[in-house]
């Protein structure tokens, strides 16, 4: 329950300047989610891990950065208050990839994340019952060249667009851990860890590396014969699980987790959501 607090001036330098805005729009069909694969917390402005069905995945679209524009408005007269969505922005030249990309995303039910350039934070855009729906139009002449895509949903949505925070679910992970490894190296920065099955035996995952304050990360379970394991720790153990339940890599199976520093060189991962 949302307990009234005082909302004071943000402590960064000039907090209502535009733009900050990554030339990547991060898109997902919604009826792409696993059931029960999406969840907002957070007094309803935060949205949690999404979870995909088997083979399905976000995708990437750049965007000219100076024609991004994400918008909401609350619509309704008294006692039918919701709030509409909106996310815009421009695609230079006609290739075939972007070409494709309208014809094929045309009447899918659209959900939009931004990610901002100087703070780890993701925005996203529309909600299962609410999606966004893909609005386009073309320009070719001697001005410009140019793609305008227009997402926006057709009802009303019960919360305002939130803050993401769960890992980017894109067609290839970032890094593969090796078979038998008891730590994750996350070198390669927020985002998927596809975990191998052990070769003779179970191997239980207890430590980070190459860790930053704020990361989120997610690992997806491998199956087979000695998957992974997270234990909660007894001691000096770097992962910190929901309830002290213990997580197996099965198949199909996947933990995302939040890195938290606490100490000057010490880092705790902290649950987020599994499935």
């Amino acid at each position: 329950m949302y307990v009234k607090a005082n909302v004071l001036r943000p402590a960064k330098t000039a907090p209502g300047s535009g733009g900050d805005k990554k030339d990547t729009l991060i898109l997902f069909d919604f009826d792409d989610l696993a059931d029960e694969g999406y969840h907002r917390s957070g007094n309803g402005v935060i949205t949690d891990q999404l979870v995909f069905k088997p083979g399905k995945y976000m995708v990437k679209v750049y965007g000219t950065v100076s024609k991004m524009k994400g918008s909401y408005e609350t619509e309704g007269d008294e006692d039918a208050e919701g709030f509409m969505h909106g996310f815009e922005f421009e695609h230079p030249g006609d290739a075939i990839a972007i070409m494709e990309f309208v014809q094929n995303w045309t009447g899918k039910n659209v959900g939009a994340i931004t990610q901002k350039c100087s703070e780890n934070y993701m925005k996203q855009y529309g909600t299962p019952c609410s999606p966004l729906k893909l609005k386009s139009s073309g320009q070719d002449d001697k001005d410009a060249n140019v793609q305008k895509l227009v997402f926006k949903n057709t009802v009303k949505a019960p919360f305002v667009p939130g803050k993401y925070e769960g890992t980017l679910t894109l067609e290839s992970v970032l890094f593969t851990v090796a078979a038998d490894s008891d730590s994750i190296n996350l070198v390669a920065g927020s985002g998927q860890y596809q975990l191998t099955s052990g070769v003779g035996s179970v191997a239980l995952l207890a430590d980070l590396e190459n860790a930053s304050d704020g990361l989120i990360f997610t690992l997806l379970g491998s199956g087979g014969t000695y998957p992974s394991k997270i234990e909660s720790p007894a001691g000096d153990g770097s992962f910190l699980l929901q309830n002290g339940v213990t997580w197996i890599a099965d198949a199909g199976s996947q933990i995302t987790f939040r890195v938290m520093q606490t100490g000057v060189l010490s880092y705790k991962a902290i649950e987020i959501s599994r499935s």
